[in-house]
């Protein structure tokens, strides 16, 4: 039987989980959060993990399941992440494909950019309210927006040091 494993909580991660539900493919979905977990599409085949990764788990983790493929569908801002995933592939000899989403791609009013950064100097010359789901990390870049405690809502998980942040 075929392994998979597939990195990611977001929209598309989700969508692979659901094409490959229910087929002769153990697939190995991994999140980093229990949120994120709770989305992934239940099937007979699915198993789910949850969790950060650094390269060496990734590597180990690699080492436990045996997969003939990695697809990354983290978030397209998480570059540390899709790095650990290119290198712990590398040293174990497994095919990575990475799903992204294309930049200024616009789905149900939603538009996507590349970067923090292009999505702030986007934001600038824009008007009307901004819901953020960049994460925590990045959050600060946004200040740069004008009038940005009016305009942004941020989604962030519910620990402390998040909030406060």
């Amino acid at each position: 039987m075929a392994v998979i494993a597939v990195f990611g909580g977001t929209s598309e991660g989700r969508s692979i989980g659901e094409a490959l539900k229910n087929t002769d493919i153990t697939v190995h979905m991994c999140t980093v959060t229990e949120y994120g977990t709770s989305l992934v599409p239940q099937g007979e085949n699915i198993i789910t993990h949850t969790g950060a990764m650094n390269e060496e788990e990734m590597e180990n983790f690699f080492d436990e399941i045996s997969p003939q493929l990695c697809i990354d569908a983290t978030h397209p801002y998480a570059q540390n992440v899709t790095e650990n995933i290119i290198n712990a592939c590398e040293k174990k000899n497994i095919e990575n494909i990475r799903v992204l989403r294309a930049e200024g791609q616009e789905k149900g009013g939603v538009i996507y950019r590349e970067s923090v950064k292009s999505a702030v100097e986007f934001l600038k010359k824009t008007e009307g309210n901004i819901f953020i789901t960049t994460g925590s990390n990045e959050l600060e870049k946004y200040c740069e927006i004008d009038n940005y405690k009016e305009r942004c809502t941020a989604r962030v998980l519910s620990s402390a040091n998040v909030i406060e942040k």
